[in-house]
């Protein structure tokens, strides 16, 4: 019978407890509700369980507030603040509510609860992040006409802007079913205290090239006394100073975060997003014809090609501007090469020579433009060169090393030369030379001669205006005659004749002939001498005669005196 008794008197307790049990469930979950009903993302709300829309009477969600004691308007850091959870509405006397807090930015877990009177803490896993939640109590439900409920929550450690808090609450009827309570869901914010620093950060770009650097200036609100900075790539990657430059060697995208820091705390992070382009390439990969020309000449430099390349040479002329440049001195030359994006890169330069031409001048043994056959016309060109190129116009006359012509051959000649110093020719000044064929030679021939003289003669000379003669290599002397008569011979003596013709203007002496005639010798003959006596004494006188003389022409000359033709004589 205790048995029995003992088991009546259990079972109406479990059945109270039961019904309390069920009632309270129905209602609001007396005990709490479970977890992740926040209406935050990725969450359920009371209406789950409750039947009936979410917020059937918007304008209660005014009664619904959440306060604190933040200062500046918002949270600092690592602090800790009293929070009190609101709602007044009039006829209703049982409340639940539900609440958590998650970074505004990623959703992520904010900061730490404790619970208060009435309120009781559990977690849940959400998106794979542990959530923390405060929800009522079976004995934090109670209220005529509204209810608060008071609790801690510690701020993040690090300043992560915006923190949202998502409530639930539960207005119930208390008739012990689930259908009529109104479920209300609110997002209350809570941004950084103003008396935190805000942080900023100053670029003069944000689009960079492969290789350059970039200075960032950081700068800060409400006395700002540290700075932070964070570098994604490079080293280091952490860095505190106020600005830094940066060198970005490769291409990309790079995230550069700023904390500045105060007395109160730290700013929220702060980005700057740098992108780096690449540079583009820049050579000079064409010179045409090469690197070494003569002045006169020129050279084009082509830069390598690219999609939208820009470019600059560096020859100080802004019109310079095009892939290929034509140049006529020497210098060292780049190219500047830009792509669309803005980048640069400077060739490597190149050295380009243009010599000097060789400028050979010509010399003359003879300073008269006209020379006469028989002269030399000895050409000197400068020296100092590898090779010589004599011409007469266009006709070359000689070539080789040597820088000496000599010319003998009857002609007109224009001439110049070419010098060659190894990389370069040119052309000296043309110099007008001639020589001059000299009048031909008299022909010359013996005319008639006795024993005391001789003649010559010779055929005229066509162009001669006279003649010039010289005896036995005598003076020459002038004459406009073709014969010549030498007298006062002995007999049997030979004459040695030298005859020129005579012209006009340069070369006027012609070619000279030169004979030899000789006058006759003495004849053999027979005379008869006849003396009057041949025995005469002093002072007296003789006669001589000359009889039977075989030849008709003829002197007689008588001791040395004079000749002549008589031929008797008295003495």
């Amino acid at each position: 019978m205790k048995r029995t008794l003992l088991r009546k008197k259990v079972y109406p307790l479990i059945m109270i407890l039961g019904v309390a049990y069920a009632g309270v469930a129905a209602v609001l979950y007396g005990g709490g509700p479970p977890s992740s009903m926040t209406n935050a993302p990725g969450e359920n709300n009371c209406t789950s369980c409750h039947s009936g829309s979410l917020n059937p009477t918007p304008g209660n969600l005014t009664n619904l507030t959440l306060t604190g004691n933040f200062t500046g308007g918002g949270y600092i850091p690592d602090s800790t603040y009293t929070l009190t959870l609101s709602y007044s509405q009039s006829g209703i006397n049982r409340f639940g509510f539900q609440i958590t807090a998650l970074r505004t930015d990623n959703n992520d877990p904010a900061g730490d609860f404790t619970a208060g009177t009435g309120s009781a803490k559990q977690t849940a896993t959400v998106s794979g992040k542990t959530r923390q939640y405060l929800n009522h109590t079976s004995g934090g439900t109670s209220g005529s006409g509204s209810k608060s409920w008071t609790f801690t929550w510690d701020a993040p450690s690090s300043n992560v802007d915006t923190v949202t808090f998502y409530v639930v609450l539960n207005a119930a009827n208390s008739d012990g079913s689930s259908s009529g309570d109104q479920i209300y869901a609110k997002q209350f914010k809570v941004a950084t205290s103003s008396l935190l620093p805000t942080a900023s950060i100053s670029v003069n770009r944000n689009l960079v090239c492969a290789g350059d650097t970039l200075t960032l200036m950081g700068s800060g609100t409400n006395n700002t006394t540290a700075y932070k900075w964070k570098f994604h790539t490079g080293f280091p990657q952490i860095v505190n100073t106020q600005n830094v430059i940066r060198t970005y060697a490769s291409v990309g995208t790079f995230s550069d975060t700023l904390w500045v820091f105060n007395n109160k705390g730290e700013s929220k992070p702060v980005r700057n997003v740098t992108q780096v382009v690449a540079k583009p390439s820049a050579s000079i990969p064409t010179i045409s014809p090469g690197t070494t020309v003569c002045d006169g000449d020129s050279i084009t430099l082509t830069a390598n090609a690219g999609a939208g390349f820009r470019y600059v040479w560096n020859t100080g002329n802004p019109a310079d501007t095009f892939q290929s440049l034509t140049v006529h001195q020497s210098g060292s030359y780049k190219v500047t090469v830009t792509n669309s994006s803005g980048c640069s890169r400077e060739s490597n330069p190149v050295a380009l020579t243009f010599k000097p031409l060789p400028v050979s001048g010509l010399s003359f043994n003879r300073l008269s433009d006209t020379l006469c056959f028989g002269d030399s016309l000895v050409v000197t060109a400068d020296t100092g060169y590898v090779n010589y190129d004599f011409y007469n116009g266009a006709s070359l006359l000689q070539s080789g090393a040597s820088n000496v012509l000599t010319l003998k051959q009857v002609g007109n000649y224009a001439l110049h030369v070419v010098a060659d110093n190894g990389a370069c020719e040119a052309s000296s000044l043309t110099v007008n030379k001639s020589i001059k064929d000299l009048l031909p030679a008299p022909v010359l021939s013996c005319g008639t001669a006795t024993t005391d003289e001789v003649n010559f003669n010779w055929t005229p000379v066509t162009g001669a205006v006279g003649y010039e003669v010289s005896i036995d290599n005598g003076n020459f002397v002038s004459t406009t005659a073709t014969t010549w008569q030498v007298t006062g011979l002995s007999f049997n003596t030979q004459v040695n004749i030298r005859v020129r013709a005579l012209g006009t203007g340069n070369c006027s002496v012609g070619n000279m002939a030169t004979l030899n005639c000789t006058s006759l010798p003495c004849s053999q003959f027979t005379y008869e001498l006849v003396l009057s006596d041949s025995t005469v004494c002093e002072g007296d006188s003789f006669s001589l005669s000359i009889n039977n003389l075989s030849l008709t022409n003829y002197s007689i000359s008588y001791n040395g005196g004079q000749a002549t033709s008589d031929t008797d004589f008295t003495y």
